[in-house]
């Protein structure tokens, strides 16, 4: 780009910067953040949105939580992207208790957790074997307001699955048709694994006379 005479701005810098990211390469987008402010070209918020999710993935989350005073000291905000990023990529080590703590800090900073932060935290306790708070967050979520959507149950569905929680997993089925929605792949995917991996019989029977008659 110097060669041609084109001279990079934020645009381009964010480009290059959530492409590295996506990939899973953490320096990089570092080091462009850091050329990028030396050519005295501001980073805004998908600038810090884009670096968060690169380390997030990258599981680089202390550089990533660095990342919140950098934005405050910009003159900027952290959004739901940042937060939800990380907590996802704490979720994603099993460091549960630092998930909650961003959780917490978003809404101490204003900001209401929105339906993925919820998933994703739902996720992370499935993940650890801690259905009873996970099964606690759908529960809070809807409370708050929130309509789980496919998404939302897939995650507890496929969590009660690989543990062989074939009771609750029905549970949620209900729930889920209750609720209008209908089960899609993900769903029939999981339910099958489950009683297979488990040798649930019974509740095979019992999952095809149920959807026989829906």
């Amino acid at each position: 780009m110097h060669e041609n005479g084109i001279e990079p701005n934020v645009f381009i810098f964010n480009t290059l910067i959530d492409g590295h990211g996506r990939k899973g390469r953490c320096k990089d987008p570092l080091k462009l953040r850091d050329e990028m402010m030396s050519k005295g070209v501001e980073p805004n918020s998908v600038t810090f949105t884009a670096l968060a999710k690169g380390l997030c993935k990258a599981g680089e989350m202390e550089q990533a939580e660095h990342l919140l005073d950098e934005i405050v000291n910009c003159n900027l905000e952290p959004n739901h992207v940042v937060y939800n990023s990380l907590i996802g990529g704490y979720c994603k080590i099993g460091l549960m208790d630092k998930a909650l703590n961003m959780l917490e800090e978003m809404r101490f900073n204003g900001i209401t957790p929105n339906k993925i932060t919820y998933t994703v935290l739902m996720h992370g306790y499935c993940k650890e074997g801690r259905f009873k708070e996970a099964s606690q967050l759908l529960d809070e979520m809807i409370n708050l307001g929130f309509s789980p959507d496919s998404v939302s149950y897939n995650t507890l569905i496929s969590g009660f699955c690989k543990a062989g929680r074939m009771e609750d997993t029905f549970k949620m089925n209900s729930e889920m048709s209750l609720r209008g929605l209908v089960l899609d792949e993900v769903t029939y995917t999981s339910l099958i694994d489950g009683i297979s991996a488990h040798d649930h019989q019974k509740d095979a029977k019992f999952f095809v006379v149920s959807e026989l008659n829906s």
